[in-house]
């Protein structure tokens, strides 16, 4: 007896998103690059293979996962310019739980409060990030993302 896989009628999700991700970035319409991200986002289940622990596995998880994130940001930053607050607002935080050591996502939900003009939300997030970096890397926020905060909060103070 023989069998046969008819590769035509296989559908693999990593191969779906790998193709979404690589049409997001060689598209220069913008439009076009959102609608292949949030695709991306969608096709994506969590960690790979999760429950495999194999050498060779743990690479490919960091490179789906990084790329993950990366569609994350990028479909944020699409919404963040066209003044969805909202929407960047959960991509982003989509994107710290899946990596809550990444001062640039903290940055970018910082941004992302103070345009929605919540203090609240960025006095929070802030002591989030630093509550984070101090127990997992027994750091401080880098001086720019300080700043930053700063710079916000001033604004947000000044009614700007």
């Amino acid at each position: 007896v023989e069998f046969r896989i008819d590769a035509a009628r296989v559908v693999i999700d990593v191969e779906e998103f790998d193709s979404a991700l690589a049409t997001a970035r060689a598209t220069s319409n913008e439009e076009t690059a959102a609608k292949f991200h949030e695709q991306a986002i969608h096709l994506y289940n969590g960690e790979y293979l999760k429950s495999l622990y194999y050498d060779w596995l743990f690479p490919e998880r960091r490179r789906l996962t990084r790329a993950y994130l990366g569609s994350l940001r990028a479909l944020a930053d699409y919404h963040f310019a066209h003044k969805r607050f909202t929407n960047a607002q959960e991509l982003i935080q989509r994107a710290l739980r899946v990596d809550s050591l990444q001062e640039d996502l903290y940055s970018q939900a910082l941004r992302i409060f103070a345009a929605l003009g919540d203090r609240a939300g960025l006095v929070n997030q802030y002591q989030e990030m630093k509550q984070h970096l101090a127990k997992e890397l027994d750091m401080t926020p880098l001086p720019a993302t300080e700043h930053l905060y700063q710079k916000l909060l001033d604004e947000l103070s000044q009614g700007k």
